[in-house]
């Protein structure tokens, strides 16, 4: 997931390879940059994931709604990106530009 604003960029990177699971948080808005990798990133994303509830039939309005209300984020985003792939090699992307 990529969200870009004015003040900056939020992105999530998490991906499970046959339980080789890698995670990555990156906030670039505002002042105050944090980039969370592994462990840190993971228990993070444990907690927020869960609530994404995106399928692959999911409306694309309600797939970005449900990643910014997961996430915490504002709506006031200049860009956004979200890729899912599922555990069957199916892939979706949503993108919106404001």
């Amino acid at each position: 997931m990529e969200v870009d604003y004015a003040q900056g960029q939020y992105e999530v990177d998490f991906s499970n390879h046959h339980g080789r699971i890698q995670a990555e948080i990156e906030d670039e808005r505002g002042q105050t940059n944090s980039k969370l990798q592994g462990t840190a990133a993971l228990k993070q994303l444990e907690a927020i994931l869960p609530k994404l509830e995106v399928e692959k039939t999911t409306a694309k309005k309600d797939a970005i709604a449900r990643t910014m209300s997961a996430f915490k984020l504002a709506d006031n985003y200049r860009e956004f990106e979200l890729e899912i792939r599922f555990p069957d090699g199916d892939k979706i992307t949503f993108k919106s530009n404001k």
